[in-house]
């Protein structure tokens, strides 16, 4: 009588989601390559035409459909359905777009999801591009912060729990975009702080020690840490190396950092990343940054590295102080505050308190 129950409870919860996932159907879409070549941990992508226009799909693997028992049949499908749902609701630059879903027979039981398609991941970017200039790099991890930002500030927040080199993909103009939310978790709010689950996937090395527990702990800080090893996976060019540390030289705090010791000596401590990258590392995860605090530090390099300097960058304090003194002073020269006054808000907005505090000094001394 309960199993029947069981049953029942997820037959009318699929039909909730399949309603749901109702506006999103697309129609006369032609498979053009469906082969499980490129594989993700329990789904395989594959390339569709709609209307011309070519775009990515996604299916669970064919072995969970064909070797699994009916009550595991059942849960992968019910996942992936919840997959679809979640990246229907997911609008953002940095996040891969949903573009719908169909269904391959008539009882629309065998979903497909149909995904933008991009140019590449963070892996074969890298394999590409054996030195890509700071610049670029900092463009790319900001992208990511900002997804994290508009996870995290998801309500309910979203945790993404897998976030590495291979679900990081790039549009040919380097655009970065956080992909397969598939392992993703929402979180309540009310137990932020108490959200333990059974299993938490993703790769064992992008993995804080908070999840290695028999009872994982679940927060938003996960992916931080995940965040710093995709940092240090990035400057260094490759997969970062970790290593056990015995346990008579583990320092309290500091585990994980040890364990990607050369990985960090190889990323250099002078390189403008290498604090930040240490801080999300940290074993507490009440010490690591928040996705916003990533998004405000790489804004910060920005500036004082230059949005066109490469490695070195701009300084700002040759180039920015020049270039506030010219504005400010043209503008008071006209002989109107208010224009100056415009000049200092659109200069502090633009640049940061700093020169719009200098930009502010100019307009004062220069009016007297």
């Amino acid at each position: 009588m309960r199993l029947r129950r069981v049953v029942y409870w997820s037959a009318a919860m699929a039909k909730i989601e399949q309603d749901c996932l109702a506006e999103y159907e697309l129609k006369n879409v032609k498979e053009i390559n469906r082969t499980e070549s490129r594989a993700g941990s329990y789904g395989y992508v594959f390339e569709v035409k709609v209307k011309k226009e070519v775009f990515i799909a996604k299916k669970p693997h064919t072995i969970f459909l064909t070797e699994s028992t009916p009550e595991e049949r059942n849960r992968i499908a019910a996942k992936f359905r919840e997959e679809c749902i979640l990246l229907s609701q997911l609008q953002h630059p940095n996040i891969v777009k949903f573009i719908g879903v169909y269904y391959g027979d008539v009882k629309k039981t065998d979903l497909t999801l149909v995904m933008e398609k991009l140019h590449c991941d963070l892996v074969q970017f890298l394999a590409d591009n054996s030195k890509p200039d700071l610049l670029l790099k900092l463009l790319i991890l900001k992208d990511v912060a900002r997804g994290l930002v508009y996870l995290h500030k998801h309500s309910p927040p979203v945790i993404h729990r897998d976030l590495t080199a291979m679900n990081v993909l790039l549009t040919e103009s380097h655009q970065a975009k956080i992909a397969d939310v598939g392992v993703a978790k929402l979180m309540d709010k009310r137990a932020m702080m108490m959200s333990h689950h059974t299993r938490v996937p993703g790769q064992m090395y992008y993995m804080p020690p908070e999840t290695l527990f028999e009872k994982p702990l679940c927060t938003p800080k996960l992916d931080i840490f995940s965040f710093g090893h995709l940092t240090l996976h990035l400057i260094i060019g490759g997969f970062p190396e970790v290593f056990d540390i015995p346990h008579s030289k583990k320092r309290e705090g500091k585990v994980e950092m040890q364990k990607r010791k050369r990985s960090l000596e190889a990323m250099g401590r002078d390189h403008c990343l290498f604090k930040l990258t240490k801080t999300c590392l940290r074993d507490d995860l009440k010490k690591r940054p928040s996705a916003r605090d990533l998004v405000k530090y790489m804004e910060g390099k920005f500036w004082k590295g230059g949005r066109r300097g490469g490695e070195g960058g701009l300084n700002y304090s040759l180039f920015g102080k020049i270039y506030v003194c010219v504005v400010c002073t043209c503008v008071c020269i006209c002989g109107c505050m208010i224009c100056a006054c415009v000049a200092c808000v659109w200069v502090w907005v633009w640049k940061g308190k700093w020169g719009g505090l200098e930009s502010t000094i100019v307009v004062i001394v220069a009016w007297s």
